[in-house]
């Protein structure tokens, strides 16, 4: 669970701002958008419990009761209001699915087996959460991957057609919900309930984010060749047609998309002499974070104009790229983000 949360939490449709316009020098555009405010969501380990936190420019703002652990998975900025998704846990594997909207939290499921809020995505009044509840069947244990709509709990399947199935990433277009995941058998996006799946030959695919422009239904992920190596290689898929992104020749994963025009950018990382690096592809390219010693995972994608925001961490802590200089905002290994969001003036 916790691997999908690093692997797929991390990309959510609305926590991405997406603006595109040139900004290089003087600004040829003076209502070009500019940079506002940089929000990351995570966890702090503190000596005693485990904080769901997320951070305004670098400053923490604490939102556990101080005593069970908590994280924040996906954090979203409307307006003046900070919504948050994550979980609790009441030890061992019992965790109650939750959200904050500036700082009160709304508990949206009772404890189960690591039952989370993977991502959050806000319409209008409407608060959609996309996220997995567990239910014993005294047998097994399945997964039933869900979202709520202002608190709300919709199935999205029953648990009985796979043993394994969750979400992890939402997005919002119009009157349509769009909800990224994986199954037993691969990688998948729900529109309003309705499966497709996403696909590459016979190669078994996983999905982490999904966005939507327009008609165009954008998801990230990777493709797990079927072969001894079973390389992963990085992709995406606009309306259903796969995109490989990752070199194939070292492992690779695509963690979170934004599109802008019709330049799509795809944050994730590849491997690079043992080590996973951050980094980004714009239309296939790679760019890479190597500061040639840490590994690095990053897990969210925001463009502002000619800005690309990379979020994530690794050894050094809670980090972000931009333009692939980075911003540390952590220090250590005592703090991990899962969400990015950027917002404009």
């Amino acid at each position: 669970m916790k691997h999908l949360k690093i692997l797929a939490l991390m990309a959510m449709a609305y926590g991405l701002i997406l603006i595109s316009c040139s900004k290089h020098g003087t600004n040829p555009n003076p209502t070009a958008p500019k940079v506002k405010d940089v929000y990351i969501s995570g966890r702090i380990n503190h000596d005693t419990y485990q904080a769901a936190t997320y951070w305004k420019n670098g400053v923490p703002v604490d939102l556990s009761d101080k005593v069970h652990a908590t994280f924040a998975n996906s954090i979203v900025v409307v307006g003046n209001d900070i919504y948050v998704a994550g979980e609790q846990s009441l030890g061992g594997n019992l965790t109650a699915a939750k959200y904050w909207k500036n700082g009160v939290v709304t508990t949206l499921s009772t404890y189960k087996p690591s039952c989370s809020a993977n991502s959050i995505a806000v319409a209008g009044s409407n608060v959609y959460i996309a996220g997995n509840e567990y239910d014993d069947r005294g047998t097994q244990i399945l997964t039933v991957p869900k979202y709520w709509k202002n608190g709300i709990a919709v199935n999205l399947h029953d648990g009985t057609s796979t043993d394994y199935a969750a979400t992890n990433s939402i997005a919002v277009a119009g009157n349509d919900l769009y909800i990224g995941g994986n199954d037993d058998i691969g990688g998948l996006y729900w529109k309003n309930g309705v499966v497709t799946r996403l696909v590459d030959g016979s190669n078994r695919t996983s999905v982490s984010a999904i966005v939507v422009v327009g008609s165009d239904v954008y998801v990230a992920g990777y493709v797990a060749a079927v072969n001894p190596t079973g390389i992963g290689v990085a992709a995406y898929w606009k309306n259903g047609v796969v995109t490989r992104i990752g070199n194939g020749t070292t492992t690779s994963y695509a963690t979170s998309i934004a599109v802008v025009g019709s330049d799509v950018y795809v944050a994730g990382n590849q491997s690079t002499g043992g080590r996973y690096v951050a980094a980004y592809w714009k239309n296939g390219v790679i760019t890479s974070f190597d500061d040639g010693q840490n590994q690095s995972f990053p897990n969210s994608i925001a463009v502002v104009g000619s800005d690309v925001f990379v979020g994530g961490y690794g050894p050094q802590g809670v980090v972000y790229w931009k333009n692939g200089v980075a911003t540390t905002v952590t220090n250590g290994t005592n703090a991990v983000s899962y969400s990015l969001f950027v917002t404009t003036k």
